[in-house]
């Protein structure tokens, strides 16, 4: 039995309630992304996992 590819597909930020910057990813990626984002600014991004589904945090 062959085991399903654990990935991160895709990673979005999100400033003050909008989605401003995405990054997506294949299965043989390494799932980091850099964003730039200036003080005082409401932000969260979000992650999606193929198995774990989707993650969000503050920043």
């Amino acid at each position: 039995m062959q085991r399903e590819v654990h990935y991160i597909e895709f990673i979005e930020l999100y400033i003050d309630g909008k989605m401003v910057m995405k990054k997506d990813f294949n299965p043989e990626d390494n799932p980091v992304a850099d964003f730039e984002v200036k003080k005082g600014k409401e932000v969260f991004a979000r992650e999606f996992c193929n198995l774990h589904g989707l993650w969000q945090g503050e920043l």
